[in-house]
């Protein structure tokens, strides 16, 4: 028997509108997009999970550097 584990990712508010209704679907009144990875075991599970939010963080650090060099301020 193979198993695996099946990333999706929650939705925030106001994001829906960015996907397609069947890359989406609802659970416990909340709204996922549809598996973004699948991994063989847990451990990996939790490190895409860390390696997304690093990158996320990272993307978010260089917007920020890019506004800041540029003499916008955002507050």
């Amino acid at each position: 028997m193979n198993s695996y584990y099946l990333i999706h990712r929650e939705l925030q508010s106001g994001e829906r509108r960015f996907y397609k209704s069947r890359e989406i679907f609802q659970y416990q009144n909340k709204y996922y997009v549809y598996g973004i990875r699948r991994t063989e075991s847990e451990e990996l599970a939790v490190s895409a999970i860390k390696n997304y939010w690093e990158t996320v963080r990272k993307l978010h650090i260089q917007k920020a550097t890019r506004i800041k060099s540029s003499g916008f301020f955002v507050g």
